[in-house]
């Protein structure tokens, strides 16, 4: 699969069977050359208790590290205290190794190996390693030029990508999550298959033209936003890896260089048909 220009790999590594392809993934799959290799196991599960324990969300996942080598446990509440996956990666997160525990039900949803967060987790570590940065966010790829609309929870991109849906030369790259990265000193934005409530996501890509922060609000509005605030509100909205402190020095410094290129903005939106044409004004 080729997310964000970059290509991943899952080799299966099962003594019988194999997993199936997300149909969210589909449209990602490429001949490209590999730059991440993903080997899938389901014969165990390797016990992590030893490690040192880097962060724990108390839900989702807990990341260890030892002999530098990252782990990751996923866990679900509905499956008990072991973790039903793990994953240990190199230095670098180049290559890889997915264990998972069989699904308990027979009947239950087929087995991906980079079923959320296991993706988003990767490609967040790969990022934070000079690659760029992932947003939540909605894109939007108007002609040649991309739009961001980034947003926290409940702030309206799911909304905005449908407002977009019916535009004939305009395609939604994702409702949710977005990638973006600096390529021959320009700033570039892609889609990604992890996507909210709009099942639409494009492997394309568009070079970035704005950037705006959404909130409702009781009419369409654009407002300027202090440079100092740009990037720490950017920041609020990016996958970042508070626990790896080069990473987080690398994408602090990307968003701030982000914000001296490109036009970032606050947008008050109502969903009317007034906004699309709102917006074709003001990029």
């Amino acid at each position: 699969y080729k997310i964000g220009d970059i290509v991943f790999a899952l080799r299966s590594r099962m003594n019988q069977g194999t997993f199936f392809a997300d149909p969210a993934y589909q449209g990602f799959e490429t001949n490209a050359p590999v730059q991440v290799q993903l080997d899938v196991f389901t014969d165990h599960v390797p016990d992590l208790k030893d490690w040192r324990l880097v962060h724990d969300t108390g839900t989702l996942w807990r990341l260890f590290h030892q002999d530098g080598k990252w782990g990751y446990s996923l866990h679900s509440a509905l499956r008990g205290d072991d973790p039903y996956q793990v994953a240990i990666f190199d230095q670098d997160f180049l290559t890889g190794n997915l264990y998972s525990r069989p699904a308990p039900d027979p009947g239950s949803t087929p087995f991906f190996p980079l079923r959320y967060p296991m993706a988003e987790l990767l490609m967040t570590n790969l990022l934070a390693r000079g690659r760029g940065v992932m947003l939540h966010a909605c894109a939007v790829k108007l002609g040649q030029r991309g739009i961001v609309f980034a947003g926290t929870s409940g702030a309206g991109k799911s909304t905005i990508a449908r407002l977009w849906g019916d535009q004939h030369d305009a395609v939604v790259l994702n409702d949710d999550r977005v990638i973006l990265r600096l390529e021959d000193e320009r700033f570039w934005v892609y889609g990604t298959p992890w996507h909210g409530d709009v099942p639409d996501c494009s492997p394309g890509k568009a070079e970035l033209a704005q950037i705006f922060i959404i909130d409702h609000a009781g009419q369409n509005q654009i407002s300027t936003i202090k440079p100092v605030e740009r990037v720490s509100r950017l920041l609020l909205r990016a996958f970042s890896t508070f626990w790896y402190p080069a990473g987080l020095e690398f994408t602090i410094g990307l968003l701030s260089e982000l914000c001296l290129a490109v036009p970032c903005q606050d947008l008050g939106f109502r969903p009317d048909p007034d906004f699309i044409p709102f917006i074709r004004k003001h990029v």
